[in-house]
């Protein structure tokens, strides 16, 4: 019971024709929901989708809390099998919901506290704040929450310092957190009074009372209960309306305690452990997605590419790279020039007039997913000779009994520098999606990738970047190379339109794109066809 009301309530389970969608469309529309709370299972095939531009369109900026379970691989596999849908990919979801301002919630009780919060309180103006305590074990616990969500423990000034000295004493901490050493248990109306001066210090955006209050005497007596009361009381009368938010945390926040009930009658949410107050201050300091309007997507279908690139493989559906690298070039990529043939010495011609010098060799053959794993490619080739020997040997090498499909493609060598992936997918809930991490041989291993919906903006595309955990290896760590995020921005963008433009792409990857000092430069590429693409 966190002493809010229900204005509506509907379940969509085993729904014919309503989705959760409509009914989150509808609350949006009624002014007597002040914030959407729902409990997702699974999706329908785009059903993702129209709910993230339904919220990022919609003329209300009604907060949306959401709970929605498989976010481990088990999670997923039970939601299947509950409900015959698919889960999705779980990073999608949760891009999907961040940038529609969607807070997603991983148990009913967070869901209930953060909705709690948003009806009772405005979006915090900043990320600093003050922490009042009589322990320091609450605090330290509640401090490790706040540097979890990007919120901070607020710098008091050192007037706001001095009116603390003087009225607590000296064995009690004054700095942030404010820990009473035992004051607040021998005399609770100190709370109060520093609970006042907090709440008007210049640079505190929220304050948070943790600990026993409520329950003081258990140990104090009915005397110091009396107390407790007074304090809840004082601290209700004395709030402002410019006063930073008040929240509270108490052990006993679960049980009918006198105190805490003036206090929660009052609107001031009280939670039971620190982990929920942080969830909730995260929830509030969390700004709002800048929405921007629709972004368009800047890429429309090339004829040429439609009737002359995209067609099926039979049961291969990946474009071969210098067909990939067609595609790209002809919807406005910047691909590194390549030369490609049958006949090694056909090609050792073509890199000499292309002014080729030191150049990567790949096989090229119909099937032939990892070449690196299986020896079909050779870096640094210099010289016509030996780029017909090596060449030669691709197209020979042992075990290639497709030979008479097969080709080699030349590129010139990129210099060396940090390797990226960029990416984009079709997800089958919430369509196309733009991906950006560390990529390479590594990419996998390192999982250390971000997604947002397509299509982006220059804003989202470069926020989508600084998202990674190896995002300070791309701002000149120890003198290492600085991305122009400008053209990262650029190239995720052009990534997120061309799956907008061509429902027959299902995925297009990048990887690695290298950044070095001269930039960016792709240095490999990959497009993946539909099951339908070029069907009659």
């Amino acid at each position: 019971d966190v002493g809010t009301g229900l204005c509506r309530y509907a379940s969509v389970g085993n729904s014919a024709d309503v989705c959760v969608t409509d009914v989150i469309e509808n609350l949006l529309d009624d002014p007597a929901t002040k914030v959407v709370v729902g409990y997702i299972e699974g999706w329908s095939n785009g059903e993702g989708r129209r709910l993230y531009d339904l919220v990022r369109n919609h003329p209300s900026r009604k907060p949306i809390v959401i709970l929605k379970p498989g976010r481990s691989e088990e999670g997923q596999q039970a939601t299947l099998s509950h409900t015959g849908a698919l889960a999705g990919n779980d990073r999608v979801t949760n891009a999907a919901f961040r940038s529609a301002g969607i807070w997603r919630s991983d148990s009913p009780g967070e869901a209930v506290n953060v909705a709690a919060a948003l009806v009772r309180y405005p979006r915090l103006s900043s990320n600093r704040v003050a922490v009042l305590t009589d322990g320091g074990g609450h605090a330290t616990l509640l401090a490790d929450a706040l540097g979890g969500a990007g919120l901070s423990l607020a710098r008091l000034e050192d007037s706001t310092t001095q009116e603390l000295v003087a009225i607590l004493p000296e064995r009690s901490a004054t700095a942030n957190p404010i820990d009473f050493a035992g004051a607040a248990e021998e005399q609770p109306d100190i709370i109060a009074r520093t609970i006042e001066i907090c709440s008007r210090a210049k640079n505190v955006d929220a304050v948070a009372l943790v600990g026993h209050f409520g329950g003081y005497h258990d140990n104090g007596g009915e005397e110091i209960g009396q107390q407790e009361i007074a304090t809840a009381k004082l601290i209700v009368n004395s709030r402002k309306p410019e006063d930073a938010p008040l929240f509270l945390q108490s052990i006993h926040a679960n049980r009918s305690k006198p105190a805490l009930e003036h206090i929660k009658c009052s609107g001031i949410n009280v939670v039971r452990s620190p982990m929920e107050l942080g969830q909730i201050l995260n929830a509030l300091a969390r700004p709002l997605p800048d929405h921007q309007g629709q972004c368009a997507s800047k890429i429309e279908r090339q004829p040429s590419v439609e009737h002359g690139l995209i067609r099926t493989r039979g049961t291969d559906r990946a474009l071969l790279e210098p067909e990939a690298r067609e595609f790209l070039t002809k919807n406005g990529f910047t691909v590194p020039d390549w030369q490609v043939s049958s006949d090694p010495n056909q090609l050792a011609e073509q890199c000499a007039q292309s002014s080729f010098d030191n150049v990567a060799l790949k096989l090229i053959q119909p099937g032939l997913a990892h070449r690196s794993d299986a020896g079909g490619v050779i870096l640094n080739v210099n010289g016509t000779a030996t780029i017909v020997e090596e060449a030669g040997q691709l197209l020979g090498r042992e075990g290639n009994d497709k030979a008479r499909d097969a080709a080699v493609m030349a590129t010139e060598m990129i210099a060396p520098g940090i390797e990226l992936v960029f990416g984009a997918m079709r997800d089958v809930h919430f369509g196309p999606v733009a991906m950006f991490g560390l990529g390479g041989i590594y990419a996998e291993a390192l999982n250390d990738v971000a997604f947002h919906l397509a299509p982006l903006h220059e804003s989202a595309a470069a926020s989508l970047i600084s998202e990674i955990q190896g995002a300070s290896l791309l701002f000149g760590y120890r003198g290492g190379p600085a991305i122009d995020i400008q053209a990262a921005a650029h190239l995720l963008i052009q990534l997120g339109d061309v799956l907008m433009a061509y429902p027959e792409v299902d995925e297009i990857d990048l990887n690695p794109v290298i950044l070095n000092e001269h930039g960016l430069a792709i240095a490999d590429a990959r497009v993946i066809l539909s099951e339908t693409a070029g069907a009659d």
